[in-house]
């Protein structure tokens, strides 16, 4: 029984490293809002199952906060102007799909990973 529940912790801290490894990084994305199409990149740093980094646009940029990796999903979450905006994602097919919720309501995007050149 100790081998199975070693074997069982080892193998998620493996795939909870490798999934991580798959969220960091440059991510871009364009979404669609009332004022026009808007444009952002997040850069995901990773260590254990922490997440940082920050969210820029032409208008600025915010730190994320509260960022965490449990099995295959993500989660963090950033201040503008005194609300929180909470993200909820997971890798699918290469690409990031997240969910968002804040005061504003919620809504979901895709980011796909910074080509390099």
């Amino acid at each position: 029984m100790k081998k199975f529940l070693v074997s069982a912790v080892l193998v998620l801290l493996c795939s909870t490293a490798l999934f991580a490894s798959k969220v960091e990084g440059k991510w871009f994305t364009t979404i669609e809002t009332d004022n026009g199409p808007f444009s952002f990149s997040s850069e995901f740093v990773v260590a254990g199952d922490k997440i940082t980094g920050t969210l820029a646009s032409d208008m600025g940029s915010v730190e994320i906060t509260d960022g965490k990796i449990t099995g295959d999903e993500f989660e963090y979450s950033f201040l503008i102007e005194y609300n929180t905006i909470k993200h909820k994602g997971k890798v699918i097919d290469g690409k990031l799909i997240i969910k968002t919720s804040g005061s504003y309501g919620d809504s979901e995007f895709t980011m796909t990973r910074e080509k390099k050149e």
